[in-house]
């Protein structure tokens, strides 16, 4: 289970966990029910990724998008990222 980041100090938050109440978090719009995928690939790839990203008009998480989606399609699974 990964941890949010809560808005309050560390101290706060040690205070909060302390008393039993449960830290409060935010999370912004635009990522609700989203989940980050981290992962490692060469500096080249991320260097080809950002100017295909330049040359298109469009973000390196968009294409990465139609990557995975491209992929799922692929296995026959929908293509809902």
């Amino acid at each position: 289970m990964s941890k949010k980041r809560s808005p309050l100090g560390f101290a706060a938050q040690a205070e909060q966990q302390q008393a039993g109440e449960p830290i409060k978090t935010t999370v912004v719009a635009t990522r609700e029910g989203k989940a980050a995928l981290p992962f490692w690939v060469p500096v080249s790839a991320r260097q080809q990724l950002r100017i295909l990203a330049a040359e298109h008009d469009t973000t390196m998480q968009a294409l990465l998008a139609e990557a995975l989606n491209d992929l799922f399609v692929k296995h026959n699974k929908p293509p809902i990222a």
